[in-house]
């Protein structure tokens, strides 16, 4: 059984629906609450991060099919993904979870098929805000601690200040 999945939406209107099974949810909805993430509702979302117990038999036709990828990270999970597709499927062990630090860099590394799809459509990974000046983008892009958020904060007109730490 499969819980309600929930929606991340990049700037170029790739729309990600990411969904678990009830074993693998309550790691899910931690993840969607550290980002802010909507449930997923009437959407319909581009592509599709699929979350899956790492016992679950389904990914051997993965594993054999054309073009799929594998990210392997230890005993903890599995990334399999296709360049340009738009379906990418994690496999979690559900116990290792539990850890603390284990279901922190499970959270982080299973959103690499997200940042691969996005590089492959000319994007990049930036720790930065993002404003608009006359009509072109500009990163303020600098170490965290720097004060990026507050120089994007006092951006004056016709500055017009888009995301901050996204």
């Amino acid at each position: 059984m499969t819980a309600e999945p929930y929606r991340l939406t990049l700037a170029d209107d790739t729309t990600w629906g990411l969904s678990a099974p009830s074993s693998v949810q309550p790691w899910l909805e931690a993840l969607a609450r550290i980002m802010e993430l909507p449930a997923l509702g009437s959407s319909i979302p581009t592509h599709h991060l699929r979350f899956v117990e790492r016992s679950s038999a389904g990914l051997a036709a993965v594993s054999r099919g054309e073009g799929w990828k594998r990210l392997a990270l230890g005993t903890a999970m599995r990334v399999w993904w296709r360049d340009g597709g738009e379906e990418a499927l994690v496999e979690v062990d559900p116990g290792l979870l539990e850890h603390p630090e284990i279901r922190v860099i499970a959270m982080w590394t299973a959103l690499r098929p997200i940042q691969f799809d996005a590089i492959a459509a000319g994007g990049g990974p930036f720790h930065a805000t993002l404003a608009a000046h006359k009509g072109r983008g500009v990163l303020i892009a600098a170490p965290a601690g720097m004060g990026k958020s507050t120089c994007y904060r006092r951006l004056p007109p016709p500055w017009e200040p888009l995301c901050d730490d996204y």
